[in-house]
């Protein structure tokens, strides 16, 4: 039964195109705890883990210059299935954060949950989860595992830096790239190329301890993926999460393709929305990001841009809903170049070049402090290992 998105890309990939996998490279491991979603084999319990920490350089924004050690995505767990009838699996993970910088972690609070997977019928769960939304294998820094200092979501999804594996900007602040608690999700079967899931998140539940249908979120994906092209449209919904009455969403559509073994070329546009206030005025921005990947050998380099244009719509000048911002000029461009070596299955090192280029009003950041004055530039380098276990 395959269960989760990036997991069937490569499994249909296989299927429709056995001389050359869709989303396959020297490098395995993007997407590694989606791997989860599926268990092989016969009844078992696996523990798993992976490590990610660098060294960061960031200066401007306004900021003195920072040098520190970070911790990003490093995270251990354990998960397992239990054969119920020859087409039918009881399925379990249990997923928990920890840094190694501070020795801080939470138990369970990445991708956690049980259910039941069919290969006829699909998988319902019940847990935590990275929403349908974010879980397409298209577009990101996949070389750094979307974790590191050039991680995507500075533009993409609206969540700023994320530092000990949780976003910079939470479900409240308008991020659209958050592992739910609370939820409940199904993911279909495979319908010859095509498949998809979608995901209830009860908000208010969660932050108010409240019940069922009060402010909540939902998460949808259609996937398709043929030979070397694989495709997505994407869809989150937030329902009084920012205030009574008032309703966000984002949209987005990618594209990629396998144009060789080591050369990868996929994109995305995306628009996100904001209800502001009561009166439910709204910021609206449009944002466009391109991916680059080439990967000979133990050798990965990619190169990730994305351009966010500036907020519009009729909430009033300077509102904003985390770095989206009303107004002329508050647009910025965002530049990876990531480069990794693969020693082996299990250890890669690797290193990014950041550029944030933030228009004259701009709030964009790469640092966890934020930026001090709109309009501020930023800069980084990072050098990372990255190890499984």
């Amino acid at each position: 039964m395959c269960t989760a998105l990036a997991l069937c890309i490569g499994q249909l990939a296989v299927a429709y195109s056995p001389e050359l996998p869709a989303q396959e490279s020297p490098v395995q491991f993007s997407g590694w705890s989606d791997k989860a979603y599926t268990p092989y084999g016969g009844d078992s319990v696996n523990f798993y883990g992976r490590f990610i920490n660098s060294i960061d350089w960031v200066t401007g924004g306004g900021n003195p210059g920072s040098v520190r050690m970070a911790n990003y995505g490093s995270a251990w767990g354990f998960r397992g299935s239990e054969t119920l009838s020859s087409d039918l699996k009881a399925v379990f993970q249990v997923e928990s954060a920890f840094s190694t910088t501070d020795g801080t972690g939470t138990f369970g609070a990445r991708e956690t949950f049980v259910g039941l997977a069919s290969k006829t019928y699909g998988s319902l769960r019940m847990g935590r989860f990275q929403a349908p939304f974010d879980r397409h294998g298209i577009f990101g820094d996949t070389l750094a595992e979307t974790q590191g200092l050039g991680i995507t979501t500075v533009l993409w999804s609206n969540c700023g830096i994320a530092m000990k594996g949780t976003a910079g900007y939470s479900k409240a602040q308008g991020c659209f790239d958050i592992k739910y608690p609370t939820s409940i999700r199904y993911d279909s079967p495979n319908f010859g190329p095509v498949f998809g899931a979608v995901q209830y998140y009860a908000y208010d539940q969660d932050v108010h301890n409240g019940g069922l249908g009060a402010p909540h979120v939902w998460s949808a994906s259609l996937n398709y993926v043929s030979g070397r092209l694989q495709a997505a449209i994407g869809f989150e919904g937030d329902y009084g999460v920012l205030g009574p009455g008032q309703n966000n969403y984002a949209a987005e559509i990618l594209a990629g393709y396998q144009l060789t073994q080591s050369v990868y070329f996929g994109g995305i546009v995306q628009q996100l929305n904001y209800e502001v206030n009561a009166q439910r005025q709204n910021i609206r921005q449009n944002m466009l990001g391109l991916v680059a990947r080439y990967t000979p050998g133990p050798w990965g380099f990619e190169l990730n841009y994305g351009i966010a244009g500036s907020g519009y719509g009729s909430a009033p000048l300077g509102a904003s809903v985390g770095s989206v911002k009303k107004g002329p000029n508050t647009g910025a461009q965002h530049i990876v170049f990531t480069t990794r070596y693969d020693f082996s299955k299990r250890t890669a090192l690797y290193a990014q070049l950041v550029a944030l280029r933030n228009a004259s009003n701009a709030i964009y950041s790469i640092k966890p402090m934020g930026i001090q004055s709109p309009g501020e530039n930023e800069q980084g380098v990072s050098l990372g290992i990255i190890h499984y276990f």
